[in-house]
């Protein structure tokens, strides 16, 4: 059956959903193993040993998160698979040096369970923090329909597939446009912390490359933001403020010399995209 499946190009592996609650499988387990740091799981790695032998084309393969983080370093593990743990993603994005996606953000919808009661706006939001970080983001949806009585009935995607019908599709169709139009190479681009000489918690999640930089701020305030590769001003960079509810772009006017560019982030979500203008990009 493995070697079946495989066949099929678009096919990849999730050998389990929340694995660590999977107590018959539960041998050799570190329950106390706190994130960045795995957890022994040798029947798991069996189940993969079994999986990449009798998978002729080696097709991607992962493990979804419960409690306790697999280790993501083992030979057959081609991308880091994980639910929560957004704080620790850096860290674990770096102890790795793979892919990583977020592939459960919870989903936009309107259930009594918290995993999916996201607003559309919260959902499409999931999708640039993990960018600022440098993760991929699985999308999903639990919106119920008002027609539909009996809940057994009830067409959830989350479940049962069909016709996507929440509010953030489209923002997530145009935040992967936006992105391809810069043409950067996601796996490339440096994840960072900004502080701009504040205390506490960072103030932003910076993701860099030499042609681009992306900002998502967390707080307000006026901060004095570096210019990509130490500046150059407005004739090596352009950046604009991104509104991905409304779908739209917005320039923001730059310095024609100097290192930084004061920021008004006056309300939160705010997010700037740099790209390097076309005459120095070459």
């Amino acid at each position: 059956a493995i070697a079946r499946l495989a066949s099929y190009s678009n096919v990849w592996w999730s050998m389990a959903n929340e694995w660590s609650f999977n107590k018959c499988k539960g041998r050799g387990v570190n329950e106390s193993a706190k994130s960045p740091h795995p957890s022994p799981s040798p029947v798991w790695d069996e189940l993969f040993e079994t999986l990449a032998a009798a998978d002729p084309y080696g097709r991607q393969a992962s493990i979804h998160n419960g409690n306790l983080l697999y280790n993501h370093s083992r030979p057959w593990i081609s991308h880091v698979s994980l639910q929560g743990m957004e704080e620790t993603t850096p860290a674990i994005r770096q102890k790795y040096g793979k892919p990583t996606l977020w592939d459960e953000v919870r989903y936009e919808g309107n259930i009594t369970s918290s995993f999916g009661s996201l607003s559309a706006a919260e959902e499409a939001d999931r999708f640039w923090w993990g960018a600022a970080l440098g993760v991929h983001v699985g999308h999903s949806e639990t919106v119920l329909r008002a027609a539909v009585k009996d809940d057994d009935a009830q067409p959830l995607w989350w479940a049962k597939g069909g016709t996507l019908v929440g509010e953030s599709p489209p923002r997530i169709a145009f935040f992967k446009q936006l992105w391809a139009s810069t043409g950067a190479d996601f796996g490339a681009l440096t994840p960072a912390h900004a502080s701009y000489g504040q205390a506490g918690d960072p103030v932003s999640d910076t993701l860099t490359g030499d042609s681009v930089q992306l900002v998502k701020f967390r707080r307000q305030g006026t901060w004095n933001v570096a210019l990509p590769g130490g500046g150059g001003g407005g004739r090596a960079w352009k950046a604009v403020s991104v509104d991905y509810w409304g779908m739209t772009t917005t320039e923001l006017p730059l310095p024609t010399s100097g290192a930084t560019v004061a920021v008004d982030v006056h309300t939160l979500p705010f997010t700037l995209l740099f790209t390097k203008s076309a005459a120095t990009a070459a």
